[in-house]
């Protein structure tokens, strides 16, 4: 009986072998970090042709009143990136709005965003207000959202009423049309996007910036795609320029190319990410990233994919600023990016980038994307 269990245990250990090795030969791919950046809804033909070849920049009612909401949940914190604490508006907010703190949304929200869930509720943007209540815009039918949402709408929109939080939206009006103005005189957003469908493969039909100007340093992007065209969105969350101290610079020219990485660094992320994914750069990332601690030493973006996506999607905006800016305000740009990318971590961010640089002085002829295998072939040496 003994030998006849040791027979059957070997047996199984030389077929779980066999499966290893064929999986090998197979260049097997874990998909497990692979991540779409896009979610699938139907447009509507109005608003593809409304949006097509467009950059729309705005603040949305609802997207503000979670910010408040956000912002008075924080007030207590010294820091957080969730909030820009410095700013005359800022004031303005806990001013009006802070004899609601004890509202029962205010830790609800809170608690989620300490979990790192901010992004989620960021999609609160598809929502508009109709006779003084948050409903669904029809132009965005995402159940997704809509089911992790569904538990906050109605106290924020019970928030919404108790503190006349429209009347507040509409006297600040103006205030939020110069910061749109603002962000569109410094941000050449079109450049960016064409200057990326050069040098990557993907293609997006629209962009539209969400600003707040209560948004501090935690930025993030998604997106949409038809599910019955070849037309996408990118949605990106961003603070306004005012987060940026401009007074720090030495020029204006690197104030505003500061500002345009705010927006490069999450537009990028839909052309990298993917980019990223194809089957043999994510292998070679995954092994070239695989001493994680080498690379990224804090405790967010904890898998390789998501540490080398952070890495290339920074070190590509060097390379659009390398190339659009002077030299001494280019060398400017690169060390404050630099000493932002050691800030939050990301410790061998100044090498990676110099190595991305130097190979496409390299090869000038040659795209971002293909210099992919370049990259790839020195991270594994």
């Amino acid at each position: 009986m003994k030998k006849i269990n040791i027979f059957a245990v070997i047996s199984i250990l030389i077929v779980i072998l066999i499966g290893v090795l064929l999986i090998r030969q197979s260049k097997y791919v874990d998909a497990s970090q692979k991540t779409n950046l896009l979610r699938k809804i139907e447009f509507s033909d109005v608003y593809v042709s409304e949006k097509e070849n467009k950059v729309n920049v705005e603040v949305p009612m609802s997207y503000e009143l979670l910010n408040i909401i956000i912002a008075l949940g924080n007030i207590e914190e010294s820091y957080t990136s969730l909030t820009n604490i410095n700013t005359e508006y800022y004031q303005n907010v806990i001013s009006y709005f802070q004899p609601f703190a004890n509202h029962e949304v205010i830790q609800k929200v809170k608690a989620l965003n300490d979990t790192g869930n901010y992004p989620r509720l960021r999609q609160i943007f598809i929502y508009c207000f109709i006779d003084n209540e948050m409903k669904l815009d029809s132009n965005y039918p995402d159940n997704q959202s809509i089911d992790d949402l569904s538990g906050y709408i109605s106290l924020i929109n019970d928030f919404a009423k108790k503190t006349d939080f429209q009347k507040f939206y509409y006297d600040n009006q103006d205030f939020y049309e110069n910061e749109i103005r603002l962000l569109s005189e410094l941000v050449d957003v079109h450049a960016m996007w064409h200057w990326l469908e050069q040098n990557f493969e993907q293609r997006y039909s629209s962009i539209k910036i969400i600003l707040s100007p209560l948004v501090g340093g935690a930025h993030n992007t998604t997106g949409y795609s038809d599910t019955d065209s070849d037309f996408s969105e990118i949605i990106i969350f961003v603070s306004t320029p005012k987060l940026l101290d401009k007074d720090k610079y030495n020029s204006e020219s690197v104030f505003k190319g500061l500002v345009e990485r705010m927006i490069f660094t999450e537009m990028d992320h839909h052309y990298v990410n993917p980019t990223t994914d194809y089957d043999d750069n994510y292998r070679k990332v995954i092994k070239a990233f695989r001493n994680l601690s080498y690379w990224n030493e804090g405790t967010s973006y904890k898998k390789e994919i998501l540490t080398f996506n952070e890495y290339m999607t920074w070190a590509t905006f060097l390379i659009y600023a390398k190339e659009k800016y002077d030299l001494d305000d280019y060398l400017e740009i690169k060390s404050v990016t630099a000493k932002m990318m050691n800030y939050r971590k990301f410790v061998r961010f100044e090498e990676f980038a110099d190595n991305l640089i130097e190979l496409r002085t390299q090869h000038s002829n040659k795209t971002v994307e293909s210099l992919y295998p370049y990259l790839l072939n020195e991270l594994k040496n």
